[in-house]
C-alpha cells in the first residue's frame, strides 16, 4: 500500500472509533487503532520518509494542543 493509503485507513479508523459516545479526545482513538493496526499487521512496522515526517509534525501538533488545554 502507498503512504497516503496508510494515512487514509488511519483517519477512517480513528473517525469510526471516535463516533462512540465517550467524551474523550480523538487523538486517544488514533493511537489505540494505530497501535493495533501495526501490531495486527495492516500497516507496516517501517515506514518511509513521508509518513515519518508527516508523524512528526503531528506529535508538535498533539503537544501544542495538550498545552493550549492547559492554559485554558
Amino acid at each position: 500500500m502507498s503512504p497516503l493509503t496508510h494515512l487514509a485507513v488511519i483517519r477512517g479508523a480513528g473517525f469510526v472509533a471516535a463516533k462512540s459516545t465517550t467524551r474523550l479526545t480523538p487523538v486517544l482513538y488514533f493511537v489505540f487503532v494505530c497501535s493495533v493496526y501495526a501490531n495486527v499487521g495492516v500497516l507496516p512496522s517501517v515506514s518511509g520518509a513521508f509518513i515519518r515526517d508527516f508523524a512528526e509534525l503531528g506529535h508538535m501538533f498533539i503537544m501544542f494542543a495538550l498545552g493550549a488545554l492547559s492554559w485554558s
